[in-house]
């Protein structure tokens, strides 16, 4: 009540809800205290947020319902001391400090690991260029595999080849041959020993269709080769292999006949054996007998037929030798014997043409100096058809002094007309020499 007796209460607005609070009073900012030093840094005040839009001015209020949630307002009016109905009321943010720069130690490791960065992504770009460039398929899309192309194929078969692997490289054959003895690690082991296979370039053809030939250029040992080689996929799509990778290494069987031959130190037991491309040794172990001539061949490619011409069997020196004193020792039985049937070509009828009967067991046989000498310097002739029975060169005439009975009287007398020595031949066949005389 004022005091001149009237009521001095504002009038409350219709509807008995209070007016709508003021629109806030902006405050200014006030500067905060000075940062006291302290082991860790405050990070900085999140923004504040926007208040409500000024109050336009009064305005006659209507009924709303109570928010979702909030009990319907029953504080006292604004300004009377009671609680804002305002739950919240934004504060501006302090004003911050000015930020420092960063440290020495900081951008020198930022510097750092940029450079790291740098070199791990061209090290990784290297890794990606080198592999898409070694790749047999690289830009293709078929997987990285040597039977994914033609070339891959031939290019796998070779390094196997090089690396001694036998089951690999007859992995790359559609149709390989039977078991050999020469289809082995050891075989190719001794042959890339003898003539290593190396300089490996093949050429991808340009057209692929199911079936193709591969140019491929190496080395074995000092001859350098260029061949062609079959590939096709008609087993499998996408899978590639060789119709051919294996040569038949033939032998002239009348050659070598009854000799033990090896091939790289591996017996032989037909005429015709399947070797890889190669470089391939022949050699004999029968006791006193070598093979001679071009004894290394070198099996370029498959179906290659690698001439021997040059190779042939004979006696090694000691051979040779035996095959000497064999038959020297053969003559000075036969010219030690008083007998008529003296052996080695030497046989006498006891009735000559001229009606003379020989007395047998007084006979007298001798060689002349130009027989000699050539019975001295015997040397073997080795046999094309059969290395084991070798011949001798023809040795001369031989004198022959015996007691003869004619007409009843009986004496002393030389033969004009006895027989010679003729051409040794001596057979190595059951590994003891033995001397005939054809």
């Amino acid at each position: 009540m004022s005091t001149d007796g009237t009521d001095d209460r504002e009038t409350p607005p219709p509807g008995g809800y209070p007016p709508p609070p003021p629109p806030p009073v902006p405050q200014h900012p006030v500067a905060p205290p000075a940062a006291q030093p302290g082991p860790v840094s405050q990070p900085p005040l999140p923004s504040p947020v926007p208040g409500p839009a000024p109050y336009p001015g009064p305005a006659p209020y209507a009924a709303q319902p109570p928010y979702a949630g909030q009990p319907p307002y029953a504080g006292p009016y604004p300004g009377a001391g009671g609680p804002s109905p305002y739950p919240y009321a934004p504060q501006p943010a302090p004003p911050q400090g000015p930020r420092k720069g960063l440290g020495t130690g900081a951008i020198v490791g930022i510097v750092a690991g940029a450079i790291l960065l740098v070199a791990v992504v061209a090290g990784v770009l290297i890794a990606l260029v080198s592999n898409l460039g070694n790749s047999p398929t690289a830009g293709s899309g078929d997987p990285e595999t040597p039977t994914s192309t033609p070339a891959g194929v031939v290019r796998g078969y070779l390094e196997a080849l090089a690396a001694s692997d036998a089951e690999t490289a007859l992995s790359y054959i559609s149709d390989p041959p039977a078991d050999s003895p020469f289809l082995t690690d050891a075989a190719l082991e001794t042959s890339n020993a003898l003539g290593p296979i190396t300089d490996i370039e093949v050429t991808a053809p340009e057209d692929a269709d199911f079936s193709t030939t591969v140019s491929a250029t190496y080395s074995i040992g000092n001859e350098v080769v260029t061949a062609e080689y079959s590939v096709n996929e008609y087993d499998t799509e996408g899978e590639w292999s060789m119709t051919a990778g294996t040569a038949d290494l033939m032998l002239t069987s009348s050659r070598f006949a009854g000799l033990d031959m090896t091939l790289n130190g591996e017996p032989l037991d037909s005429d015709t054996v399947a070797v890889f491309p190669g470089t391939y040794e022949l050699a004999t172990t029968t006791p006193n007998f070598e093979v001679t001539g071009e004894t290394i061949v070198t099996v370029r490619e498959p179906f290659d037929y690698p001439s021997l011409s040059d190779v042939q069997a004979g006696l090694t020196e000691e051979g040779a030798q035996l095959f000497r004193t064999t038959v020297q020792e053969a003559v000075a039985a036969c010219l030690a014997s008083k007998t008529l049937a003296a052996g080695c070509g030497l046989e006498l009828p006891e009735v000559l043409d001229d009606g003379a009967r020989l007395i047998d067991g007084t006979l007298t046989r001798s060689l002349g100096a130009e027989a000699q000498a050539t019975l001295d310097s015997l040397a073997p002739q080795e046999s094309f058809s059969d290395p084991l029975v070798v011949r001798g060169d023809f040795i001369g005439s031989v004198g022959v002094a015996a007691e003869v009975e004619q007409n009843g009287q009986r004496g002393t007398g030389e033969l004009l007309f006895a027989p010679s020595l003729g051409a040794p031949v001596v057979d190595f066949t059951s590994g003891t020499p033995v001397v005939r005389w054809d």
